[in-house]
């Protein structure tokens, strides 16, 4: 999860990258947001403390549920 324009709201998002030292954005990773419904997305150049692991998530259920505009349910 991710929060990209507000402090409160989140998005799906998959981490691609940690390292963005070639960057000089040390403090940053990248983030890849789906749009729904489209094969398209944006890629975030976050602070750290922006993002939110959900380790019980699979990626693969994360984004089906991105994709589809959050009909699909998140298998558990």
């Amino acid at each position: 999860m991710v929060s990209i324009y507000q402090p409160d709201v989140w998005q799906v998002g998959f981490i691609t990258n940690e390292d963005l030292e070639q960057f000089g954005l040390q403090e940053h990773i990248t983030v890849y947001v789906p749009n729904s419904y489209a094969v398209a997305g944006t890629l975030f150049f976050v602070k750290r403390d922006r993002i939110k692991k959900m380790h019980e998530v699979a990626a693969p259920d994360a984004l089906k549920f991105a994709i589809s505009g959050g009909v699909v349910e998140v298998e558990e």
